[in-house]
């Protein structure tokens, strides 16, 4: 028999026998799990898996349905203990507590269930991050708590897991599901940039682009998924002045944050195009319009006469409004110019010292001030390919279109 953990193993059906194909083991229930190479079936399930529990203040336990932010946190085993980790919040370790710890009664859906007390450091770690008070608890009893009746054949246990101690599942049962659910192509978006204005973390950014996408395209694979279009930026051609730029011209990657974010689409795109998807990209220019918060930032800085050029305003930017995007991203699904990286934008990039001296006008406001803090390097590229393998072609087919008020 082949066992493994919660959405945990997927297994290659054989005709004389099954392989088991990846195995992932949950240390904190509901916290982020991690794959393994091996794992021991103990009687409650693996070992180490969802022997840790989080409650709330009444000690009744949490998921990620009451805190969705629960599945950011990573564990890291250790012989002694846990590690929880969070991008923001640093690292707490948590020793695996001992009898003799201070032990309390938590509930698990109708189960009430003992469970000793993590410490308070790794309280205040969760309770700080996920923006509620809340404890961490270890099971007190190595034979967990019973298996519901109904489905229990005899003495089975199984520890903080939902129902059963090891859920099993195979890749051609997630294929015939993918299929059944008629799902054939993923979109990845790969962003986490905050809105104009906003404090933003960009490394955090560029890493789920370069780690991010490589995790997705395997998820594509394993749920049968043939197709994926990936949403990239234009920005990939920066660096070439005032010369145009098509799906093929590329420059040295320099310093800075536009630059690290270049270099992390470009990693992006690599593991999209090396994979053995059928995949599309689209580059898509700098997005404006209703949502995207761009030209709305504009304006209001320059009524308020806050608006700068970006250094001298001499560097070309190519804009495309977010319904030429969509209309774009619907167009390529229809035809799919398959394995085809495709530049979405307008027909007419321009400077940023025409682009927001247009602004100013409509705002009713003097032209803008040079000097302001250059946020990427001058990109100026053609929609050419998009719009003949597509039948596509923007709507606002420049920024004056784009930005009547």
């Amino acid at each position: 028999m082949v066992a493994a953990c919660k959405t945990c193993a997927r297994v290659r059906l054989m005709p004389a026998m099954a392989e088991l194909a990846e195995i992932y083991c949950y240390p904190v229930k509901s916290l982020r799990g991690a794959q393994r190479k091996t794992a021991k079936v103990q009687l409650i399930g693996l070992e180490d898996d969802r022997r840790f529990l989080v409650v709330d203040a009444s000690a009744r336990f949490q998921t990620i349905t009451q805190l969705p932010k629960m599945v950011q946190v990573e564990v890291e085993t250790k012989p002694d203990g846990i590690v929880l980790r969070h991008a923001d919040a640093g690292a707490c370790f948590v020793s695996t507590p001992r009898q003799g710890a201070p032990e309390e009664t938590v509930t698990i859906w109708e189960d009430s269930v003992r469970a000793l007390a993590a410490g308070a450091e790794a309280d205040n770690f969760l309770s700080l991050l996920l923006g509620t008070p809340l404890r961490l608890v270890y099971l007190a009893n190595p034979r967990g708590r019973r298996v519901e009746t109904a489905i229990n054949a005899g003495e089975d246990h199984v520890s903080f897991a939902d129902v059963t101690p090891i859920l099993l599942t195979s890749t051609t049962s997630l294929a015939d599901l993918s299929e059944r659910a008629g799902c054939d192509i993923a979109i990845n978006l790969a962003t986490s940039l905050p809105a104009p204005g906003e404090q933003g973390d960009y490394a955090k950014n560029d890493q789920l682009r370069r780690e991010g996408t490589p995790i997705f395209v395997r998820a594509c694979r394993e749920a049968g998924v043939s197709r994926l279009l990936q949403q990239s930026i234009a920005l990939t051609h920066a660096g070439g002045g005032d010369a145009w730029a098509d799906e093929e011209t590329f420059h040295p990657v320099g310093e800075g944050i536009a630059w690290a974010a270049i270099a992390a689409v470009r990693a992006m795109e690599a593991a999209v195009v090396e994979s053995d998807l059928d995949w599309l990209i689209l580059r898509g220019g700098l997005f404006y319009g209703p949502g995207t918060g761009f030209d709305d930032d504009w304006f209001a800085r320059a009524r308020a006469g806050k608006l700068r050029l970006p250094a001298e305003g001499d560097d070309y930017v190519s804009l495309v409004h977010i319904a030429d995007m969509a209309d774009a991203t619907v167009a390529a699904i229809r035809r799919w110019p398959s394995r085809q990286p495709l530049i979405v934008s307008d027909d007419s990039p321009a400077r940023w010292r025409d682009v927001l001296t247009y602004v100013c006008a409509a705002a009713g406001s003097n032209p803008p001030d040079p000097g302001g803090r250059a946020a990427m390097p001058s990109f100026r590229v053609k929609n050419t390919r998009a719009r003949a393998l597509l039948a596509w072609a923007p709507v606002y087919r420049d920024y004056r279109a784009g930005l009547v008020r």
